[in-house]
């Protein structure tokens, strides 16, 4: 079944609404994340307090990115409303590029503030829009949901932080007149209520957020916002979804902690090559090279090394994802399931999806391994992919009980971390000849950083200064892709605008600093 996306536009103001936006983010999120990928669809929130570059502002295009972001995420839209009405643009805060592209949008210009704005474009009175000289009608959104905070929640705030979340009583009337008209139109609406907690260093903000039950009874925020999101998801995609029996034993071995993969390995493979793609994407003479090895007669095997976060299992998955369609492609990601943790479990299971059994002993196969590569090449043209042998025990025996000549109709790419080669090995491998070797090489193209955190961003719908560009590809660490990925990937869910440079700037030393700041934001949050 083809791989489907779901892009979630989150609507709300953004000083008021730090505390659900982070929770949903953070928390919510990653669990969607996860039932979708179960079910081939990728899974996208697009959360734009940040995102909204400094050049869109001052060209006046704030509004017409939420427009647009909300047009490319269509059906799905989720909404929080507060007891703050938000900015309220009025004709000279809007270029005429966009009024031109949204004529209706004259009518809201002073009237609406930005989230009733969104509110409206997405569904209550979606704008046509001017799209290569036609008039395009737009659909409303019909997977709409929305989230109210109680206007109790602001019992628990302090008089000083007041201002942040309640608006002038002109304004809240506003609100609630809105708020009638969305639960009027019958869409779905959910109210919540969360207290204000203070934070170690002296901040503080809403958290606890969640929903009466039945019986005096709880539930939290996000088990709601799951399951309706999930409902929703589900009607929208129905043919991706489970059968009664596959959703229970997936149930019960998320809950038991169990790996899915051990029962399908085909189906974990492949998530981890459409997980690994969206953090890095390769460089162009590897990828080529790579591509020349399969379209050649070479009989060796082929072996791509780096250093540790140069990009190799990206490499591996970048290209799988390319050739598979085009011979008999198995790939196998080491450590990311039972079935590769150690070689001759490794080899045995991909015997196994071949249709051959695998001699009892490792001795035995290992011995005949040539005999059962010739048996895999006389099915059909077939590429082995092999990433991480130094993940997996004994991985790196491989490489010396390889045949010399690979069989007409077999390519096996293998990948590891130029450290686990010892010299050893090396002499070993170099005197039987029966392994060329790929190296991948320290990241310095700066267009090249550039166009990587532009594609990793542009799934979310977001955008950098070019300052914080600039603070990020000339970073010490920005030399491996690893690097650039963990801090795009931190970002992501980083919420506040004006503290993007500061944040990018922690990060400004290796990739072991980079992994220490993100433990300690964990360790934060989690106190």
């Amino acid at each position: 079944m083809k791989w489907e996306n779901v892009s979630v536009f989150i609507s709300s103001t953004f000083q008021d609404m730090h505390g659900e936006r982070d929770y949903l983010v953070k928390e919510v999120f990653p669990e969607l994340l996860s039932w979708c990928e179960s079910r081939r669809l990728h899974m996208y929130d697009i959360d734009l307090r940040w995102g909204i570059t400094r050049e869109d502002s001052a060209s006046l295009n704030t509004v017409a990115a939420c427009l647009h972001n909300i047009d490319k995420c269509r059906p799905f839209f989720i909404c929080f409303l507060g007891q703050r009405r938000g900015w309220v643009p009025g004709e000279g805060n809007v270029s005429s590029v966009t009024t031109e592209e949204y004529p209706a949008l004259k009518d809201f210009l002073g009237k609406r503030s930005v989230t009733e704005m969104e509110i409206e474009h997405a569904l209550l009175a979606p704008m046509n829009r001017m799209y290569e000289g036609v008039l395009r009608k737009q659909e409303p959104c019909r997977r709409a949901l929305f989230y109210f905070r109680k206007d109790t929640c602001l019992d628990s705030v302090p008089s000083s932080e007041l201002p942040v979340y309640l608006d002038t009583s002109e304004n809240l009337e506003k609100i609630r007149e809105f708020k009638d008209v969305i639960a009027k139109a019958g869409y779905p609406v959910t109210e919540y209520d969360c207290v204000f907690e203070s934070g170690p260093d002296g901040n503080g903000g809403l958290n606890g957020f969640t929903v009466p039950g039945g019986a005096e009874t709880r539930e939290a925020l996000g088990q709601v916002i799951l399951r309706q999101l999930k409902e929703q998801i589900a009607r929208e995609f129905p043919d991706h979804m489970l059968s009664p029996e596959a959703e229970q034993t997936s149930t019960h071995l998320h809950m038991e902690g169990t790996d899915e993969g051990a029962n399908d390995p085909a189906g974990l493979q492949e998530e981890f090559i459409w997980r690994e793609e969206q953090s890095y994407f390769p460089q162009k003479a590897d990828l080529d090279e790579l591509a020349r090895y399969l379209r050649s007669d070479e009989t060796k095997t082929l072996c791509v090394t780096g250093r540790s976060g140069s990009g190799k299992t990206s490499l591996m998955c970048a290209i799988a994802r390319e050739y598979r369609g085009q011979s008999r492609f198995i790939p196998r990601f080491c450590g990311i399931s039972p079935g590769t943790s150690d070689l001759y479990s490794l080899l045995a299971g991909i015997l196994a999806e071949c249709g051959l059994s695998a001699a009892p002993m490792e001795q035995e196969l290992y011995g005949n391994l040539s005999r059962y590569l010739q048996e895999i090449a006389a099915q059909r043209s077939t590429v082995l992919l092999l990433d991480g042998l130094n993940q997996c025990r004994d991985g790196l025996r491989l490489l010396e009980i390889l045949p010399h000549r690979l069989p007409d109709g077999l390519k096996i790419l293998l990948s590891c971390k130029e450290e686990s080669l010892n010299d050893a090995l090396l002499d070993k491998v170099q005197a039987y000849e029966n392994v060329r070797f790929w190296q991948l090489k320290t990241l310095c193209d700066e267009q090249f950083k550039r166009g990587m955190i532009d594609r990793f961003l542009s799934q979310y719908l977001k955008k950098l200064d070019e300052d914080s560009i600039q603070l990020i590809t000339h970073a010490k660490g920005s030399d491996t892709p690893l690097f650039i990925s963990v801090i795009l990937s931190e970002l992501r869910v980083f919420g506040r605008f004006a503290e993007i440079e500061e944040q990018i700037r922690k990060f400004n030393g290796d990739t072991d600093t980079a992994f220490t700041e993100i433990l300690a934001r964990l360790e934060a949050e989690t106190a």
